[in-house]
């Protein structure tokens, strides 16, 4: 669902969309279901307004990332070694290996991203041992991350002229 319009109010933003009956995530986290009204206030000190989303009641929200580098992070649980594969267009494209040393509980990775959405990646992260230096084996199942990647549109060309007799600004975009 769209979000039609983002208003600045004192301690706050008021988000206005089209359609009352939705639910509103922040962060992953639903902060209303089945929200009835086509506004919605969040009280923030925040300069930018909090990037929420608006989903049809009963869906969840979608994972979305706009940056060429995206942090993976994962539960170790008994395992100290993690084989980070990365599939581009359903072929394995490489296999990094990612050692978890202990006592730490999660293991976390950055994987780039393709510049343009012509080629599908994934990746997975799957349990390994590590038998020397260099030598592992994968030895459990993949938990596979799903977001959707956003590109920014490249900075428009922009020029202006001014004229000083008629104090008149022309800008236009090519």
């Amino acid at each position: 669902m769209t979000i039609d319009t983002i208003t600045k109010i004192d301690g706050g933003y008021t988000y206005t969309f089209s359609a009352g009956g939705v639910d509103i995530w922040l962060d992953g986290a639903r902060l209303e279901e089945n929200w009835a009204d086509t506004e919605y206030t969040i009280y923030t000190r925040a300069s930018r307004p909090p990037e929420i989303e608006i989903t049809a009641y009963g869906t969840r929200c979608t994972n979305s990332y706009a940056c060429r580098r995206m942090a993976i992070q994962w539960y170790a649980g008994n395992y100290g070694s993690f084989a980070v594969c990365e599939y581009r267009s359903g072929s394995l494209y490489s296999t990094r290996y990612v050692d978890v040393a202990a006592p730490d509980l999660y293991g976390t990775t950055t994987v780039n991203m393709a510049a343009s959405d012509s080629v599908a990646q994934y990746w997975t992260v799957r349990p390994a041992i590590k038998y020397g230096r260099s030598d592992y084996a994968i030895v459990g199942y993949p938990v596979q991350i799903t977001a959707r990647r956003y590109y920014l549109p490249p900075a428009p060309s922009v020029t202006y002229a001014y004229n000083a007799s008629t104090q008149i600004l022309t800008v236009s975009s090519t």
